[in-house]
């Protein structure tokens, strides 16, 4: 029989579209042309295409409503289909549920870590973090303690997890005494475009941790110049968070183009020539896997995996300061050797560490050999 593999997201991979369900997207897609049986187990009230279809992946779908059900059906589909792989990318109790009954139905479980302030202690909450300093009910305390602790049995129970920078495998022996593998995200290289537009992109699901009202502020100083800063992604789930930033976008001439399926996205990359990240705290972004492939430098706030954006001269990182990222900016829009050899820096880096045809083997050989 086939190898199979279950990877267990919160958000359909074809419309969550965040950094976590487009990776888990494209590794199922590589998984499933390299001969696995591929299933995705996720949440109900989804669009499904047949995009699935001609993958071979089979997408099982749970309603939020009842968990007992959820495990009902997750664990009914591991007996039914005989599944070898398990893949969770997420800080939830789900973890240590999986990891309790890994044994007893014969799969291995795979964890892969978010960004980076969801790899430590408490990180199965945030509430958790600050009870500590607030003065909440006794009975909220012991929840979100007995959370916390199905979770930490979850991390100190997985077969194998997946971590995706140095700073949160550190993190992760430190807390919970255990090892992980650096897994850099991945995927498909497309040609090199030579002719660019002077489009500059944010691409995020609006989070705070993501900030982009910063990127907003950054684009107000540009408002009679000839570049055009243009938002993607989902806006914010709360209505008025939603609409603040939407009459900030307007305000300093931001475009916002919405959330786009992730070929649109490459389509607005392959034309631009930066894309700048305000996020307090990442691991390593998918929309930066998405921007080197296509030679588009990054300007960071501060998020710098492995300090590889300095490394290999794949942008700038601005330590917190909007000034110094107008300064980027200018600098790299104003002199075209310059932005030409980063913009090939970060295709040739691409080329060389992040292209999944050859990335996702590794990772296939290290489940075979460690978890099946």
């Amino acid at each position: 029989m086939k190898q199979s593999i279950c990877f267990w997201t919160v958000s359909h991979p074809m419309y969550g579209l965040g950094g976590a369900e487009v990776m888990t997207y494209q590794y199922a897609s590589e998984f499933a042309r390299n001969g696995w049986r591929v299933f995705f187990f996720t949440k109900s009230g989804v669009k499904i295409t047949d995009d699935f279809d001609d993958k071979h992946i089979e997408v099982i779908t749970y309603s939020k409503k009842n968990s007992l059900r959820i495990y009902f059906k997750f664990f009914r589909l591991m007996i039914i289909e005989k599944i070898n792989v398990v893949f969770f990318r997420n800080n939830t109790i789900a973890l240590g549920v999986l990891a309790l009954f890994q044994n007893l139905l014969n799969y291995k479980l795979i964890w892969s870590v978010k960004h980076d302030d969801k790899c430590g202690k408490y990180a199965s909450t945030e509430k958790l973090r600050k009870y500590w300093n607030e003065s909440i009910p006794i009975l909220k305390r012991v929840k979100y303690f007995l959370m916390d602790k199905v979770f930490r049995y979850g991390v100190q129970h997985a077969h194998i997890i997946l971590a995706q920078n140095n700073f949160q495998k550190d993190t992760i022996f430190s807390v919970f005494k255990k090892s992980s593998i650096i897994n850099y995200s991945s995927t498909h290289i497309p040609c090199y475009n030579l002719k660019r537009e002077n489009i500059i992109l944010f691409i995020a699901t609006m989070k705070d941790f993501k900030r982009p009202h910063l990127f907003c502020e950054i684009a107000g100083e540009y408002s009679k110049s000839s570049y055009n800063f243009k938002i993607i992604g989902k806006n914010f789930i709360d209505s008025k968070k939603s609409i603040t930033l939407l009459e900030n976008m307007k305000l300093n001439n931001v475009e916002y183009l919405g959330q786009l399926e992730l070929e649109e996205v490459r389509q607005y990359l392959d034309k631009s020539k930066l894309l700048i990240n305000t996020s307090s705290a990442e691991g390593f972004p998918n929309t930066f896997v998405q921007a080197f492939s296509h030679g588009v430098p990054v300007i960071t706030l501060g998020v710098n995996p492995d300090n590889l954006i300095d490394n290999y001269n794949l942008g700038f990182v601005c330590k917190n300061k909007n000034s110094e990222v107008i300064q980027k900016i200018n600098l790299l829009m104003e002199d075209k050797n310059l932005w030409n050899n980063y913009s090939q820096s970060c295709y040739n880096y691409s080329k060389e560490h992040l292209d999944i045809t050859k990335n996702i083997k590794i990772l296939m050989n290290i489940f075979l050999k460690q978890a099946i």
